[in-house]
């Protein structure tokens, strides 16, 4: 399990089981899945010293679903 904030927390399905997964630049990693009410969120993670680490969690965007 990444590290994260409270908010993302509702999110982990989404990052244990992603759907897509993109790889952007410089450590950066987009992950795309659903939650256990099947809302399809965008993650965005980076490398942490000890773990990933969630820094970005919101409902997923039309661009990430095509």
């Amino acid at each position: 399990m990444p590290a994260s904030t409270a908010s993302a927390r509702r999110t982990c399905c989404a990052y244990e089981h992603p759907i897509r997964v993109f790889d952007l630049d410089d450590g950066f990693t987009m992950v795309i899945g659903a939650n256990r009410a099947a809302i399809v969120y965008e993650l965005g993670v980076i490398d942490g010293a000890l773990a990933p680490v969630i820094v970005h969690a919101m409902r997923a965007r039309e661009k990430f679903l095509r």
